[in-house]
């Protein structure tokens, strides 16, 4: 998820979906110093006897940006591929609401001659 993401469309907000068979509340906090995310989910499904279950599940999220993704990943043996933006296969842009980082394993292949390239 981008800062953009975390910071303003989840925000410190909460969200509720509320369905005939299901209704969801979803609490989310940003700690921006410790770029920590935290969402609370709490789920009230509709059982076969017509009372509702409740079920808890805590989210948490780390931000990390491009650059400290891309400084972890230079002792490694993959490559950047490409840097994508929301689900576009385009570069992302300010507001986009995920970046996906797409690197590639590097291979080692012998030849006939028992040299590897």
């Amino acid at each position: 998820a981008t800062w953009h993401h975390l910071a303003e469309t989840r925000g410190n907000n909460l969200f509720f979906v509320d369905q005939p068979a299901f209704t969801l509340f979803w609490q989310h906090r940003f700690l921006p110093a410790r770029k920590l995310s935290r969402a609370e989910l709490t789920l009230y499904r509709e059982e076969t006897d017509g009372c509702y279950r409740r079920s808890d599940e805590q989210i948490l999220e780390r931000y990390y940006s491009h650059e400290e993704i891309s400084s972890f990943m230079e002792d490694t043996q993959v490559h950047p591929v490409a840097l994508l933006g929301d689900q576009t296969m385009r570069q992302p842009q300010a507001n986009s609401e995920r970046i996906f980082h797409v690197y590639r394993k590097q291979t080692v292949c012998a030849n006939v001659g028992g040299e590897t390239g």
